[in-house]
């Protein structure tokens, strides 16, 4: 694989790592105890779940992209880095904390990642 592919995955990965965010902020702002239409129309007129839905949505054209050329064996388990993106984020943009626990599940998705890129 390309320098050019690696590129393309952390990217979709980025983009699915900043709609979780945008969800998350998002899904924050919904009222939920007020009935469905309610929610439905808040959720319906939210940016962020807007901004959320777009970046969970672009990289799909990216995954296609990238399984034309690639196998999906290769590629899919590569799409794990999104996991180590999203903690990241979470601590920068939501202020939340990530325990020594996750940091060391986090650690053993980046060895998979590793182990699958070489192979």
């Amino acid at each position: 694989m390309t320098a050019w592919t690696y590129l393309l995955i952390l990217f979709g990965s980025t983009l699915t790592a900043f709609g979780g965010i945008w969800l998350k902020r998002g899904a924050l702002a919904v009222v939920l105890d007020q009935g469905l239409w309610p929610m439905a129309r808040t959720a319906a007129f939210n940016l962020q779940l807007l901004f959320g839905l777009v970046c969970y949505i672009l990289p799909i054209g990216i995954w296609i992209y990238l399984l034309r050329a690639h196998d999906l064996s290769k590629i899919q388990p590569l799409l794990a880095v999104v996991y180590v993106i999203t903690p990241i984020f979470a601590i920068f943009f939501l202020q939340e904390s990530v325990s020594l626990m996750r940091w060391g599940g986090i650690f053993f998705i980046i060895i998979g990642v590793a182990l699958v890129s070489q192979s």
